[in-house]
């Protein structure tokens, strides 16, 4: 079912809305020297070393840059504790839930990138490493069974206007086109939306590893049962950026977003979102032509 014009007007006003919201960081502390960059999906720690005296200039170098590595990795672990899993969980109570040692986490932690090294003026050598949050530390936090989860649709008319379920009864005038989710929806030329971009700015959303998207009952209409784990586990199951023009360059947009804006946030943790229930329909009718969300194919916008 087409988009009608109304509702790209009306994304015409959400795009001048979210525009003249300040931007959100998408970059939070964890720790000490440790942070997470939810736009890069990485977790970023620095440690510190001093020389020491009595070595010749070369051994004294190398020792100093593996204390500093050392450190580093330290301060990787200690953050990686606090780091948000889902709107319930941080890495420390997800790990304690499903029985998984933290070692395996250490085990994964050697496979850091050393990204800047730093020599500073009182002789002490600064390192920067850098972890990827998806890959091997997605594939061990994601649960074995994922995308169990079903499209909801209804074979309920909903109004172009204001996707409202059309009154039982009332004639459809000749120039309206009433949307039937069991019967997909698509743009104003028939084209099918290439992912959905969940506006939640303004309403305090903060980033995890594993968001759902919920409708105003609860029930979710995006969250690792309605994914491909090896997507997830490559991308990550949304992508963050702090503003729509961003979302928009993102490849996973493509070229026909559905933008959606976000009701409020839920969950102790504040990283799932709530959608209307007539945006959930939207949603569940768009992936029906064309699944985005089994491929990830979606943006949280921050702010």
């Amino acid at each position: 079912m087409r988009q009608p014009l109304k509702r790209i007007a009306r994304l015409a006003f959400l795009l001048v809305l979210a525009s003249a919201l300040p931007a959100q960081t998408l970059s939070v502390k964890l720790g000490k020297d440790t942070y997470v960059d939810w736009r890069r999906r990485v977790v970023r720690a620095t440690g510190r070393s001093l020389s020491a005296d009595g070595q010749s200039a070369d051994t004294e170098r190398v020792q100093v840059l593996e204390k500093a590595k050392e450190d580093a990795l330290k301060n990787l672990l200690a953050g990686l504790h606090k780091l948000t899993v889902d709107s319930h969980s941080d890495l420390s109570q997800a790990l304690q839930r499903r029985n998984i040692p933290f070692r395996e986490i250490q085990d994964l932690a050697q496979y850091y990138t050393v990204v800047d090294v730093r020599s500073m003026s009182d002789n002490s050598v600064e390192v920067d490493i850098e972890l990827p949050i998806e890959d091997k530390l997605a594939d061990r936090l994601l649960p074995r069974r994922v995308g169990r989860g079903t499209l909801h649709l209804s074979d309920t008319p909903l109004c172009p206007v204001c996707a409202q379920p059309w009154p039982e009864g009332r004639p459809v005038p000749e120039d309206i086109h009433l949307i039937v989710p069991s019967e997909g929806f698509t743009t104003s030329r028939g084209e099918p939306y290439s992912s959905v971009i969940i506006d939640a700015r303004g309403l305090k959303l903060a980033p995890g590893l594993f968001p759902r998207v919920v409708d105003e009952a609860g029930k979710e209409i995006y969250g690792v049962e309605y994914v491909d784990r090896a997507v997830a586990e490559k991308l990550g199951l949304v992508a963050y950026h702090s503003n729509l023009a961003a979302a928009f360059k993102d490849r996973r947009a493509g070229s026909e977003p559905l933008v959606i804006r976000a009701r409020r946030v839920a969950g102790p943790n504040s990283c799932d979102v709530v959608v209307s229930n007539n945006d959930a329909l939207l949603i569940h009718a768009a992936a029906k032509v064309h699944n985005f969300l089994r491929t990830c194919r979606v943006i949280f916008v921050l702010g």
